[in-house]
């Protein structure tokens, strides 16, 4: 049976709708209703509707934003939008965020109702299905679930041995592979969040592993027991000696980093080097757990930089310093200097431009704020500078902007 839920702040429309139809009869099983965004994703998460019938205009939060939250994986309902005639643009705006389909309050009848709540249905089973047969042929999938295999002492079974090599090259044979461990040193953020939540945080830490590791070639990143993360690549013979080791070394420092800037993550990393096949990928695992169970791990360093960045962030609309953010995080001008380079390949001026940019692209996304007053909400006093500033940066004037991303 389908699963259906009512978001709406209007009490006599969500009642409306729930006698409207007998739900059960017509394969649907009504979950729950909600009077906004906010109380709607807790009921998301608990009760897991197939379908969200949502109005657009709530308090807390409202219809867009709920189409647009990012949902994890397993949580994918598909929406139907109900408007008024008034919402026109609204509607335009639920469809290009992903809406399913919209329903005119003033025009819904029961038979209307029933047609979308169908044919929405239909959609979601046909993509299911489609989903399905892809996770079936799924390389990435089968390299995923050989390497945990492989970590955790399970014999792969000839097919998948095969499948998991030729991922890596059609001369994998020939390869030499390593192993990245990383382990979280913020376990408790782990301990206080939510399902969801932890799912986005694991998969922005594989993405953001498995690009530095791809410089190699190809290469794998999974997310294993609490705050712990498990990556494996392979090196061409031809590539092999101290150099490639050097850039590995190099790539312990740069992860733990990347993660401290761009997730708040606080991480260790210890790399492993092994031989060729399925026992050098072992060999390399147990080297790098080996390492980091000793206390040899790199990127203990990074809470400088993550607390740096951090304090920008916070205060991109003041007149900040480098020597007011040393003073912050504790550390010589000078050496934060130097840490930042070389965290992020940028300098002090050029991050906290960013960072004023990245708000002000938000701000004229999402607000009715003048071109002036957004310049000076994001620190800049001189809207003529701030203009020049935004154009250099964007490619475009800030009003240019603004008008691209509203169509």
């Amino acid at each position: 049976m389908v699963k259906v839920l009512i978001v709406d702040d209007e009490a006599v429309v969500r009642i409306g709708l729930k006698s409207m139809i007998d739900w059960k009869t017509n394969g649907f099983d009504l979950v729950g209703e909600a009077p906004n965004g906010e109380k709607a994703l807790e009921l998301i998460e608990s009760q897991r509707p197939d379908i969200v019938l949502t109005d657009i205009k709530m308090p807390a939060m409202d219809g867009l934003e709920l189409i647009s939250y990012p949902f994890a994986p397993e949580l994918q309902p598909q929406f139907i939008v109900l408007s008024s005639y008034d919402d026109f643009q609204f509607v335009k705006g639920a469809l290009k965020a992903g809406a399913k389909d919209y329903l005119l309050k003033l025009e819904m009848t029961p038979d209307k109702l029933l047609e979308v709540l169908r044919a929405t249905s239909q959609s979601l089973e046909t993509s299911r299905e489609e989903h399905a047969r892809l996770a079936v042929k799924s390389p990435h999938r089968t390299v995923r679930n050989s390497f945990f295999n492989l970590i955790s002492g399970v014999a792969l079974a000839p097919a998948d041995h095969e499948a998991f090599l030729s991922l890596f090259s059609e001369q994998a044979g020939r390869r030499r592979f390593g192993c990245l461990v990383l382990r979280s040193l913020d376990l408790h953020k782990f301990d206080t969040i939510s399902e969801t939540d932890l799912h986005m945080l694991n998969s922005s830490v594989v993405n953001v592993v498995e690009e530095i590791l791809n410089e190699y070639g190809t290469a794998f990143c999974i997310a294993g027991y609490r705050g712990t993360y498990y990556g494996v690549f392979a090196i061409p013979q031809e590539r092999e000696g101290a150099g490639e080791h050097a850039r590995g070394e190099e790539f312990c420092t740069r992860i733990p980093i990347l993660l401290g800037q761009y997730l708040n993550l606080n991480v260790k990393a210890c790399i492993g080097w092994g031989g060729e096949g399925l026992e050098g990928i072992r060999n390399a695992y147990q080297e790098a757990m080996g390492s980091i169970e000793n206390g040899e791990a790199k990127g203990d360093f990074s809470w400088g930089v993550a607390k740096a960045l951090e304090y920008i962030n916070h205060h991109y609309q003041e007149d900040i310093s480098l020597d007011d953010v040393a003073d912050y995080v504790g550390l010589s001008e000078s050496y934060l200097s130097r840490l930042l380079k070389q965290a992020t390949g940028k300098s002090y001026s050029r991050i906290l431009i960013h960072s004023r940019i990245e708000r002000a692209k938000y701000l004229l996304s999402n607000t009715e704020e003048k071109v002036y007053a957004v310049s000076e909400l994001v620190g800049y006093k001189n809207p003529f500078y701030f203009d020049r500033l935004f154009k250099s940066t964007v490619g475009i004037s800030p009003s240019d902007y603004r008008n691209r991303r509203k169509r």
